[in-house]
């Protein structure tokens, strides 16, 4: 058996808490939060106005935008037939180059090149 269906005396104490609370919360809610109601009859006032002001909002531009001319799309290339030709066959083109840094000298080489740091030729590579 449960404990508080033993007692039935605690069950009626923490119920008459209970109505306490909500009777003690009842009667100071209009003074902790009485100023949501403020808030919803100014509310209410301006859903008022909103309908004089809609068609204001609704009303057309007079001058129409013209549409922004849409980018001529190029098209992609043939995928290849044969797998030999599936192979490099976007590299060819500069929109799917994937090196984004290219380096021509020796000096432009980030400090972390592996050739630099084992001092190994640029020739051997």
């Amino acid at each position: 058996m449960n404990v508080f269906q033993e007692n039935a005396l605690w069950m009626e104490e923490i119920f008459k808490d209970h109505v306490k609370k909500e009777k003690f919360a009842q009667k100071n809610w209009k003074n902790k939060h009485g100023y949501i109601l403020d808030e919803i009859h100014e509310m209410e006032e301006k859903l008022k106005n909103v309908g004089q002001e809609k068609d204001f909002i609704n009303e057309k531009p007079k001058e129409e935008v013209k549409e922004a001319p849409k980018p001529k799309k190029k098209p992609h290339p043939k995928v290849p037939l044969t797998d030999s030709g599936l192979i490099g066959w976007r590299s060819t083109d500069p929109r799917y180059n994937l090196e984004k840094f290219k380096f021509t000298n020796d000096k432009n080489h980030t400090k972390g090149d592996i050739v630099a740091k084992l001092k190994w030729p640029r020739e051997g590579i």
